[in-house]
C-alpha cells in the first residue's frame, strides 16, 4: 500500500502500526510509552509518542505528578483516567489536561493551554472527542 495523502484512515492505519511497534520495543529498555496527539495534513503527519522511566511511571517523578483523586474525579464526570497529562486539541489550540473539577457541571476539566501557559477551564465532551480523533482513534 502507497499513500499518497495523509487521511483520517491512512494515519489511523500508519498510527497503529507504528504505536504497536514502539510498544513491543519500549519494554526492552524498561519504558513505559503513552499515544500523544498526532496532528496531521494532506502532506505530514507528526507520529508523537511519550516515554516514562519506571519511576515516572511509577509517580516518583516529581516534574509528572497526577494530582491525588485526579483519577476519581475524572470517573465521576466521565473522563478516562488516564487522561491526565494528556495533550488535547480544541479548536485548534492544544492543551494539557492537568485537573477536574466535578462541582463545576459545565466546565469541569482544568487545562494549560501549551501556547501561553494560562489555565481554562472546559466541557468533557471537547476533551473526549480531541483524544477520540487523536491519532485517528
Amino acid at each position: 500500500m502507497k499513500i499518497k495523502t495523509f487521511d483520517q484512515s491512512s494515519v489511523s492505519l500508519l498510527a497503529d502500526l507504528l504505536f504497536s511497534m514502539v510498544l513491543a520495543a519500549a519494554p526492552k529498555f524498561g519504558l513505559t510509552v503513552e499515544r500523544m496527539d498526532c496532528p496531521h495534513t494532506e502532506n505530514v503527519f507528526d507520529f508523537r509518542v511519550r516515554f516514562k522511566t519506571a519511576s515516572a511511571s511509577a509517580g516518583e517523578d516529581p516534574d509528572y505528578k497526577e494530582p491525588g483523586g485526579f483519577r476519581h474525579r475524572a470517573a465521576q464526570v466521565g473522563l478516562p483516567v488516564e487522561a491526565w497529562g494528556k495533550t488535547v486539541r480544541v479548536r485548534g489550540e492544544r492543551y494539557r489536561i492537568e485537573d477536574v473539577k466535578p462541582r463545576n457541571r459545565k466546565y469541569p476539566v482544568i487545562a494549560t493551554r501549551l501556547s501561553d501557559n494560562s489555565r481554562r477551564k472546559m466541557g468533557v465532551g471537547y476533551v473526549l472527542d480531541s483524544l477520540r480523533s487523536a491519532c485517528g482513534v
